[in-house]
């Protein structure tokens, strides 16, 4: 068994039982919510445009780290601080201590996280930890119902991250609240999202 599948169970559990204090004072799931239509912020929907152009010159393997950043440059004064933090280390850290800093960017976001999944995010992590690996991305997937977001399809599903897709969603929730999220920066989204193979 890989050092990725014994790893992600703890994780998830970690996740769901530390998180479930502070989602208590988090309130409930707003995601859902028919909100106004928010206008697109044309000087970060031009910074995307760059960052977009820029990635797409490089090696797919450094895309999801060149994302990530453009993500914190572009919106770092917007999101939560812990978030930020979150990003920062994983695009300066080697890939197989991603999920570690991911689920640590979970854990401190109880609030969004439960936006993203439903109010029951507690019980589908603590599902994901016990299950098949197998089975977990398509479980999660399931679970959130992630499509319901808009910001990546099925299709999308098979060559992401899951840790990184909850992460993006939860960047995509949390700038939404104040502004629509261009088509660019959307694809900044799923451009970190793309799962990257660790080293053996």
């Amino acid at each position: 068994m890989s050092f990725r599948a014994l790893l992600l169970p703890c994780l998830l559990l970690s996740v769901a039982c530390d998180g479930d204090e502070k989602a208590k004072s988090s309130g409930e799931p707003t995601a859902e919510a028919k909100a106004p239509e928010k206008p697109v912020d044309a000087g970060k929907q031009g910074e995307a445009t760059k960052a977009m152009d820029a990635i797409a010159t490089v090696a797919p393997d450094m895309r999801p780290a060149l994302a990530t950043a453009a993500i914190v440059e572009i919106d770092k004064a917007a999101l939560p601080p812990s978030l930020v933090e979150g990003l920062e280390a994983i695009t300066e850290s080697d890939p197989d201590m991603h999920e570690a800093l991911l689920a640590k960017s979970l854990f401190e976001n109880p609030g969004l996280l439960n936006e993203v999944c439903g109010s029951d995010a507690k019980a589908l992590m603590q599902s994901l930890a016990t299950m098949d690996p197998a089975g977990r991305d398509a479980a999660l997937w399931k679970g959130c119902n992630m499509e319901r977001h808009g910001v990546m399809t099925e299709a999308d599903r098979a060559g992401s991250d899951p840790l990184l897709a909850l992460v993006a969603h939860m960047v995509f929730i949390h700038l939404s609240k104040t502004r629509t999220l261009s088509s660019e920066e959307r694809s900044l989204l799923t451009t970190m999202m793309l799962e990257v193979e660790a080293s053996p």
